[in-house]
């Protein structure tokens, strides 16, 4: 918003200079002082709409860097408030995938892809081809018993989304 905010003011500052040479050449150049009176009210009109824009893009930057400053803090605190339980998860995950047997290709894949992952950037993230994804997680849903990514995310995260009186 910096950036912008500069670039309103420079624009700004070159108008109002544009404005006084020609209001100094108007005099110079004895034009009748209804023009030059006419040119002067422009440049003061000119000046508070100016005026006016700065003061609202500098509040509406102030409040936007505050719901951002805001939505920072939110995110810290969440983050804090569940590292416990996103550790303990993560541990979990792996138990599980140890006890289906998968290897660590296969655990990736699968992390990937519970993380919400397509399978064409799970293939560009690990240097495989699709296909050799697909394998990965078919053979995955085999050992886990599951019919696909639906299945095995809901393996996991199905128990998280118990209503809070359980």
């Amino acid at each position: 918003m910096k950036i912008k905010r500069n670039y309103v003011l420079f624009i700004y500052f070159i108008s109002l200079v544009f404005i006084a040479l020609d209001m100094r050449q108007d005099i110079i150049e004895s034009e009748s002082l209804s023009h030059i009176l006419l040119e002067g009210s422009s440049m003061l009109l000119f000046s508070t709409l100016a005026m006016l824009m700065i003061i609202f893009l500098l509040k509406k930057g102030d409040h936007l860097t505050a719901d951002l400053d805001f939505a920072r803090e939110d995110l810290v605190s969440w983050k804090r408030k569940t590292s416990i339980f996103t550790k303990g998860l993560g541990q979990e995950i792996e138990i599980q995938f140890n006890s289906w047997g998968l290897t660590s290709s296969e655990k990736e894949v699968s992390i990937l892809l519970i993380k919400g992952l397509p399978i064409k950037e799970i293939s560009d993230l690990r240097l495989t081809s699709e296909r050799t994804v697909r394998g990965q997680l078919s053979s995955v849903y085999k050992k886990a018993n599951v019919n696909g990514r639906v299945g095995l995310c809901a393996f996991f995260l199905e128990d998280l989304f118990l209503p809070a009186n359980n």
